[in-house]
């Protein structure tokens, strides 16, 4: 039932995986179970555990904490010391479906006040915005023609195709979709923004 924050390295690339967990072993047996599956939140991780193995991954113990509360912000520490990160989220405690106490929080927030984040901490937010907008993470990431691009031809064909189409062509045609159906498409759209959100 040890706490404290933990190392995913990956031997192939010498890329790493910083966390903190309040049971260390159980945390451990997690990401494997979701990794093996091929359900892990992380893409990047994910990728790496695809493409080199299981028997590629060494996880450590790189810190134990004591006291619970203070895990984010030990987690924190080693997310801006540490490089080469596999990890989206670069601020502790900011990932979507994480519960945090009002406790941790104020002592985070003391934690900070009057931190400057480093020119290269702040490289890294960026990079990590910019690698998950090119991989889809806000939105198209199951969309197989997401970043392809059509040649003049393939969308002169598509736009020939669609000529007298009504389906989602209403300004031209007159066709409107019910609100049946559009209530459905609402709730498509929040379902898939949702999704969005929890991989991010």
């Amino acid at each position: 039932m040890a706490s404290g924050i933990y190392k995913i390295l990956c031997l192939s690339d010498g890329k790493s995986y910083i966390g903190s967990a309040k049971n260390l072993s159980k945390r451990w047996w997690t990401h494997r179970r979701a990794l093996n599956q091929k359900q892990h939140d992380n893409i990047h991780l994910q990728h790496a555990w695809n493409k080199y193995g299981a028997s590629n991954f060494e996880f450590s113990v790189v810190e134990y904490v004591e006291d619970p509360n203070n895990l984010l912000i030990a987690e924190q520490r080693w997310l801006d010391t540490t490089n080469n990160l596999f990890n989206i989220c670069l601020v502790a405690g900011s990932c979507v479906g994480r519960v945090v106490s009002p406790e941790t929080k104020n002592k985070i927030s003391r934690a900070n006040t009057g931190r400057v984040l480093s020119p290269e901490t702040r490289m890294k937010i960026s990079e990590a915005s910019k690698k998950r907008i090119r991989q889809g993470v806000y939105k198209g990431k199951n969309n197989p023609f997401w970043g392809k691009v059509h040649s003049k031809e393939t969308k002169f064909k598509m736009s020939q195709s669609k000529l007298g189409n009504s389906n989602g062509k209403g300004r031209k045609t007159g066709f409107t979709h019910s609100n049946e159906t559009k209530i459905k498409m609402r709730f498509a759209a929040l379902q898939r923004w949702a999704k969005c959100r929890e991989v991010s």
